[in-house]
């Protein structure tokens, strides 16, 4: 990918939903130009926009973290193996004393205790593994953009909010993404409710900036020791803590499993498939996007974005500071996923940097600065195998797993 390219990559991932003449005017490109590009991109497997679910508070299962030790010789055919099961969300080749990482979701907790100890511990080549439960998310992939746009782009990518999914879109005629006209700063995480969907889901968590702007040691604004937790949005429990599940009802389950399979279907698209009204489907898509139980994701290689350097970090956390740690942490630039789990460690922050010593500085310069982090362990991610349940085939993303 070239600069440009990137810069509309990372604009999808802001709002995977936009119209290409809302990233065109963004970014002072041309409509053709950004259409062409990301439809190409599309088309090569590069990028693909789909959708993720807060499992967790969908009912849709409990997420966890595996480290995998695996006999010498075996790890391509254990990756394989896992990568195979529709209930991981991801794997990866690790550095370090686990040979594989991976994510599963399991259905409850009682399959929890079968799958790790009859179904994954069967895989051969399997030696060991470790496992931790994630307890809360402060940042999901799918709230990351790479960081090569300015405040003033984010802006005006980001959707404007509204008081609810029957609220009209805002100023101006929509657009579909499928079927329109031609068919840095480092704020804390954002909080309040979901953005209208009719213009695409809410922006991730912080106003991204150039590679070269934001430097790859550098800390949210004020430092580690500052900051307030953002109110809570409507419905959350206090402290932002969303409701511990909603579940979704039949109807749009079916809405959820199209935009899972495509996240810029056409509303329109939709109302056909389903035999329901263009009004229902879009009250209730938006419905799902605003009570955030489904989000919006542009997934890319970060290699194909100039961050050569992926790393998972496993922290070690006094319990007073966790949820502070994890809030400032996650709204850093290069921090894509950031969560926390119980287990030998309290918090795990995926990381995205240029190179190893960009990763060096993140760890003495950010990370560093935390009297709460006790100890850490740092594993780096060689290859992808699986990411939010979509297959990879080197830096191409493949179709997601049945």
């Amino acid at each position: 990918m070239d600069v440009l390219d990137r810069r509309l990559v990372s604009a999808l991932q802001v709002n995977p939903r936009a119209a290409w003449g809302e990233i065109a005017r963004a970014v002072g490109e041309h409509e053709r130009t950004v259409a062409r590009r990301l439809q190409r991109l599309i088309a090569d497997g590069a990028v693909r926009v789909t959708a993720i679910y807060d499992d967790l508070r969908s009912g849709h299962g409990r997420p966890v973290h595996l480290h995998v030790q695996v006999r010498p010789g075996t790890a391509a055919a254990v990756a394989e193996a896992l990568a195979s099961r529709p209930d991981t969300r991801s794997v990866y080749s690790l550095t370090g004393v686990a040979d594989i990482g991976c994510e599963l979701v399991s259905p409850s907790r009682e399959a929890l205790h079968d799958i790790l100890t009859a179904q994954v511990a069967a895989i051969d080549g399997v030696q060991q593994t470790r496992t931790q439960v994630v307890l809360h998310t402060f940042r999901t992939v799918a709230e990351w953009h790479a960081p090569y746009l300015d405040e003033r782009e984010i802006a005006e990518l980001r959707p404007a909010p509204h008081d609810g999914p029957q609220a009209g879109p805002r100023t101006g005629p929509h657009v579909d993404p499928h079927t329109g006209p031609h068919a840095g700063s480092r704020p804390g995480p954002h909080a309040g409710p979901r953005p209208d969907p009719h213009a695409g889901p809410r922006a991730a968590p912080h106003d991204g900036s150039p590679e070269d702007a934001v430097p790859e040691d550098a800390v949210p604004e004020g430092g580690p020791a500052s900051g307030s937790p953002p109110s809570a949005p409507d419905g959350y429990l206090p402290g932002g803590v969303p409701p511990d599940e909603e579940g979704l009802s039949p109807l749009e389950q079916e809405i959820a499993d199209l935009l899972v399979a495509d996240g810029r279907i056409a509303f329109t698209a939709i109302a056909e498939r389903l035999g329901i009204s263009l009004p229902t489907a879009r009250r209730r898509a938006a419905s799902l996007l605003e009570r955030r139980l489904l989000l919006p994701r542009a997934e890319v290689e970060p290699a194909l974005l100039g961050l050569e350097a992926e790393a998972q970090l496993w922290l070690k956390v006094r319990p007073q500071g966790l949820d502070h740690v994890g809030r400032t942490l996650s709204a850093h630039p290069h921090v894509r996923y950031c969560a926390a789990t119980a287990g030998t460690h309290s918090l795990i922050v995926q990381v995205a940097v240029a190179h190893e010593a960009a990763l060096y500085r993140f760890l003495t310069g950010v990370v560093g600065l935390y009297d709460e982090v006790t100890d850490i362990d740092v594993t780096l991610i060689t290859r992808a195998h699986k990411r939010g349940h979509l297959r990879k085939s080197g830096l191409r993303t493949l179709e997601r797993t049945p």
